[in-house]
């Protein structure tokens, strides 16, 4: 059964092979009505069909609850089954597992994970299996002006600092710069690294990526820490966390600033990560820099430059060779 408004949400019994094709097809449906390509609402599908499938072969009865989310600007499928469960849901993963003679539709939960942009198992244990999948419209071209400036010291191949940037959820963004201790491939390894565990933990609270970023470093034995500066953005928020020599600045009418804690990742890690937030302004601009970056006077910028602009002008005059020198630029 289900509601003749998406919004309101479809949910739809799994209880014979057939169910499966049908949470798919509804699936993509829902997500095509919001306006999803053509290509984006089958990927949407195929990972639904999968994880739906798994519930036909190992778990019936199920159910998927299907609804937009976020003002008709995401689709969210839920997917619940009374199964015994995943027994070994890190091999689940990997790309053509199975424990059913007959081949999956793709090549299993992993193909599904990678065809939606939030792929959550809430549970699984004896009493079943929940799986949530999420995946969410472009933010509108004009909603996040962004840029980065990033080269090595003079004389270095490798960059020991790295940046990340991820739009994600419509109207949210998380970025970020890490400088690696010192320069050189060393610094290179580590900065890398953390860039890696961000990506991966992006939807996580910004303290836990601070000590999945400090724990992995220590783990894998990278002979550098690392310094860095989280920042997220929501439609209400600007939220931060800093550790060490990486600079933030705003520029808008509400005069923001950004305390960061002393310590580096992956070797003097502060006691408690703090998370501190701000409202989020209508109108700011943020520049985050790397110490290769020595800003010695107030900066001035045309309003109605981009950040492009901005990140170009500030790494000329004010960057330095004899360090790895990062700028990166996020206007709204």
């Amino acid at each position: 059964m289900h509601s003749d408004d998406p919004a309101e949400g479809y949910s739809i019994a799994i209880a014979e092979p057939s169910d499966a094709y049908l949470v798919s097809r509804i699936s993509r449906e829902v997500a095509s009505s919001i306006g999803f390509s053509d290509y984006e609402a089958g990927m949407v599908g195929i990972a639904v069909a999968e994880i739906a499938t798994n519930v036909v072969r190992y778990a019936m009865p199920g159910v998927a609850n299907i609804k937009t989310i976020y003002g008709n600007k995401g689709i969210e499928i839920v997917i619940e089954d009374d199964g015994p469960g995943i027994e070994n849901l890190d091999a689940a993963m990997i790309d053509g597992y199975s424990t059913h003679d007959e081949p999956s539709i793709g090549k299993g939960l992993g193909s599904a994970k990678r065809s939606v942009q939030e792929f959550i198992v809430d549970k699984t244990d004896q009493q079943g299996t929940t799986i949530t999948l999420r995946h969410y419209l472009p933010a509108e071209a004009h909603m996040f002006d962004f840029s980065a400036v990033s080269y090595p010291a003079e004389g270095e191949y490798f960059n020991g600092d790295s940046y990340f940037f991820k739009s994600y959820r419509y109207d949210h963004a998380l970025v970020a710069v890490i400088d690696g201790a010192g320069h050189g491939e060393k610094a290179h390894q580590s900065a890398a690294y953390a860039s890696h565990i961000i990506s991966e933990k992006y939807l996580s609270s910004l303290d836990k990526i601070m000590q999945s970023i400090d724990r992995g470093i220590r783990k894998a034995g990278y002979e550098r820490p690392v310094e860095a500066a989280l920042i997220r953005i929501t439609p209400d928020l600007i939220e931060y966390c800093g550790v060490g020599n990486v600079d933030i600045s705003a520029f808008s009418e509400a005069g923001i600033s950004f305390p960061l804690q002393n310590g580096s990742l992956g070797l003097l890690p502060p006691k408690e990560f703090i998370v501190r937030q701000h409202p989020r302004p209508s109108q700011f601009t943020l520049v985050i820099h790397s110490d290769g970056v020595s800003i010695s006077e107030k900066i001035r910028f045309d309003p109605n430059s981009t950040a492009s602009g901005v990140a170009r002008d500030i790494y000329q005059s004010f960057s330095h060779g004899s360090d790895d020198s990062t700028v990166l630029v996020l206007r709204a």
